[in-house]
């Protein structure tokens, strides 16, 4: 009787590799894409965290409530455009938006909302993290 002899894989076998190493890339791509909402997430908490310290700051400083200007000066890391009250904090290759409002004479802050652009519970002016004053 003639044996066979086995010059590589079957079709079978490569069909089978081929579906693990899928199988296990899909799930690593879903628990990374996780990793980065909560690093996302820990920035913009990190934002608020710094606001208001920076508001409580400068009240015990100043006894006097801060205008948005007057907080963005407080937070060394902020570029922050006074024209719309808006500023961004890089940190850590994280993007967070802090967008103020104010109201009042003279102008105090009322709310500060806070968000991150990359994929995280905050990802839009709508899910922002507010923070009240």
């Amino acid at each position: 009787m003639k044996t066979r002899k086995s010059n590589g894989f079957t079709l079978i076998e490569l069909a089978i590799v081929l579906a693990v190493v899928a199988i296990l890339a899909a799930v690593a791509s879903v628990r990374f894409a996780n990793i980065t909402g909560r690093a996302g997430d820990a920035a913009v908490e990190a934002t608020a965290a710094s606001v208001r310290s920076a508001y409580t700051i400068y009240v015990a400083n100043n006894s006097a409530v801060p205008g948005c200007d007057q907080l963005a000066a407080e937070l060394p890391n902020l570029v922050y455009d006074t024209t719309n009250n808006t500023g961004t904090v890089s940190s850590s290759g994280s993007i967070t938006t802090v967008a103020c409002t104010e109201a009042g004479t003279p102008p105090t802050v009322t709310e500060v909302r806070i968000y991150n652009n990359r994929a995280s519970t905050y990802n839009s002016a709508t899910t922002a993290l507010v923070v009240e004053f």
